[in-house]
């Protein structure tokens, strides 16, 4: 569901150290089918500990600016799917009072089936047959 402050359909997901499954964290997401990879807060990724660093990749923001990002290898669980050994990039948290959310991409999106109803601000994965 979505809120009044955030555009698009938004989800919990479970992120989980890659190396130690039992440090994880619960985060708010927006599901964005704009991002080319899932992106978690840094806040949210300095509470799961020492996690394993990938090389870094330069990226663009939706504002058109490169930069490089770190990258770490994490387990993510969203709608009891789990998807192992994700590389996800580091993002900047947000200043208050804007809340900070991950962002589901389509390194996640492209591998399932995905229905994104805009207007119920609704989202469902991998709904087989029962997708209305």
């Amino acid at each position: 569901m979505q809120t009044q402050t955030c555009i698009g359909p938004q989800c919990t997901i479970t992120v989980f150290n890659y190396a130690n499954v039992d440090q994880q964290v619960s985060v708010s997401a927006i599901i964005d089918s704009g991002a080319a990879r899932t992106c978690i807060p840094a806040s949210e990724l300095s509470r799961l500990g020492n996690l394993v660093r990938c090389s870094p990749i330069r990226m663009i923001d939706a504002y058109g600016d490169s930069r490089n990002r770190e990258v770490y290898l994490v387990n993510i669980e969203i709608a009891d799917y789990m998807f192992d050994d994700l590389e996800v990039i580091k993002i900047p948290d947000k200043k208050a009072p804007k809340e900070n959310y991950a962002l589901v991409g389509r390194d996640i999106l492209n591998k399932n089936k995905v229905v994104l109803h805009g207007i119920e601000k609704e989202w469902k994965l991998n709904c087989n047959q029962n997708c209305e």
